[in-house]
Order: C-alpha cells, then structure tokens, then sequence
C-alpha cells in the first residue's frame, strides 16, 4: 500500500509540474506578443521622432535671428520669440545652431517649430 501511496503522490506532484509548465509557456507568449508590439509602437515614434528633428534642423534662420536658450527651463528659441525677450541675461545662452542647442538637451519653443 506504501507503494501505492507513493507513485500516486508522484504523479500529482507530475501533474501539478505540467499545468505550471502550460501556464509558464503560455504566460511566455503573451510576454512575448506584447514586447514585439511594444517594440514595433517604439520603432514608429523614434521614426516619428527622427522625422520632426531633421524638420527643426532643416529650418533656416536669418542672419539677424540668433537661436537662444533659456538655461532653467532648457528651452530655445528664435531671437525674434517673445519669450526670448524675456530670458535674464544671467540665463541666456547663445547656440550656433538649432542641432547645437538640441545636442545640448534644450527642447525647441513653439516659434522654431512654427517657422
């Protein structure tokens, strides 16, 4: 009867290793599926994301505007700007560039985007 007792054991312990493989495997798909997703939605707004940077570095100013940043809220605009009137001189920054400021970490004001 020990014997019994004993394979039967096994055998649950069998059957419970088999429905943790099952939802293991199954929980490894939907993981799969949906970092594929995650990863095609990642891939579109980088290309997006390309798209809008070769469009602001692509836009030209005159010789007269000047591309300047606010140093505390890490945003740049054209000289022209209203809000670049309102820069303090203490936390101006002057750029070449618009990929000057951008490699610098200031995000572009609206002024640049719209030109």
């Amino acid at each position: 009867m020990e014997l019994y007792e004993e394979v039967v054991k096994i055998k649950e312990a069998f059957r419970k290793v088999k429905k943790d493989v099952v939802f293991l495997s199954e929980s490894m798909f939907t993981t799969e599926q949906n970092t594929d997703r995650k990863f095609r939605e990642l891939s579109e707004e980088i290309e997006m994301l390309k798209s809008k940077l070769a469009n602001i570095e692509g836009k030209e100013t005159t010789k007269e505007e000047e591309i300047v940043g606010n140093s505390l809220s890490l945003k740049f605009h054209l000289s022209s700007c209203p809000y670049a009137k309102k820069i303090s001189n203490e936390n101006i920054e002057h750029f070449q560039s618009i990929h000057d400021a951008l490699t610098k970490g200031f995000q572009s004001c609206a002024c640049v985007r719209d030109n």
